[in-house]
């Protein structure tokens, strides 16, 4: 048996959470740290639910989604599978009914049972069998509540021109640079190198902390091998992004750390990002990351 769950609270309303919740049933590539190889929806139904299928290249699987806004609740049952039975659950809780203080909660279950007894042992279950792991639900759960927190910090009040860089946009906004480093953000988060660096041009500088500058694809990955060997997953919560003038971004976030032994960092980072031709040309990442390793 497969069973895993986390909560955290999430400073955001609970009709946007919810909304949130509909919208990955419905557009998961947005949310997930995968490219989404092929995603349809086969059926829909008059609960709001749906039939959808969706692979990337850790997984494949098709699932009957059932919405419940009493509680809540959007449940995805697996269809058909090969290996597994079950339900993957995510939730939203009202700070009244959970008693958590002034904020929602969100949760996430996964309980999945095998089909038969060397079900485990099968190729394709590795990817659920990590999906279920504690420190793997939770860096889901904070993925979320980045990206909730993220659009709640973009309706505070505005940052006066006098401290804003010029010809700027916000966090949050459609710009094609900015999409372009969130991409690559959610590139890194799915701790796969080889998605990482197909954004960098085959001079790119990719300067991180203190750590010494390096060139191209294939010298990000010499230089990030040992680091993955550490960290087991990484989630950016950006505050603000600018884009300035035609061929830079600068972004200010924090940056969660979970290491192998569960240890949990989160760092204040900015970051300065030049691109040329639709490829990051330069990549510098001004944060104090010695916590990370650190007894």
């Amino acid at each position: 048996m497969l069973y895993a769950t986390w909560s955290a609270p999430v400073n955001a309303s609970l009709e946007t959470i919810w909304n949130h919740l509909l919208d990955k049933m419905e557009n998961p590539h947005k949310y997930i740290p995968y490219e989404v190889e092929f995603y349809k929806v086969w059926e829909k139904y008059p609960d709001g639910g749906i039939l959808r299928e969706i692979k990337t290249s850790e997984m494949h699987m098709k699932e009957r989604t059932y919405v419940n806004k009493e509680e809540g609740s959007v449940t995805f049952h697996l269809v058909d599978h090969p290996i597994f039975t079950g339900t993957i659950a995510n939730k939203v809780t009202s700070p009244e009914v959970h008693k958590s203080g002034p904020v929602p909660i969100v949760t996430y279950t996964i309980d999945l049972k095998p089909s038969s007894n060397t079900a485990e042992q099968h190729p394709d279950a590795k990817w659920f069998i990590e999906a279920a792991k504690p420190k793997k639900i939770q860096g889901a759960v904070m993925q979320l509540k980045s990206i909730l927190e993220g659009e709640n910090t973009n309706n505070q009040a505005p940052v006066p021109s006098a401290l804003r860089p010029p010809a700027t946009t916000t966090a949050g906004s459609s710009g094609e640079m900015s999409n372009l480093v969130r991409q690559l953000f959610k590139a890194g988060e799915s701790m796969n190198i080889d998605n990482f660096v197909k954004f960098y041009a085959n001079d790119g500088l990719y300067q991180f902390s203190n750590f010494p500058i390096v060139y191209g694809p294939q010298g990000i990955r010499e230089a990030s091998g040992e680091f993955i060997k550490t960290v087991e997953k990484v989630i950016h919560h950006i505050k603000n992004m600018w884009e300035i003038g035609e061929d830079t971004v600068v972004c200010e976030m924090e940056v969660t750390y979970i290491r192998f032994d569960g240890k949990v960092f989160t760092l204040p980072c900015c970051d300065t990002i030049l691109i040329k031709g639709g490829k990051i040309q330069e990549l510098r990442i001004y944060m104090d990351i010695s916590p990370v390793f650190a007894a």
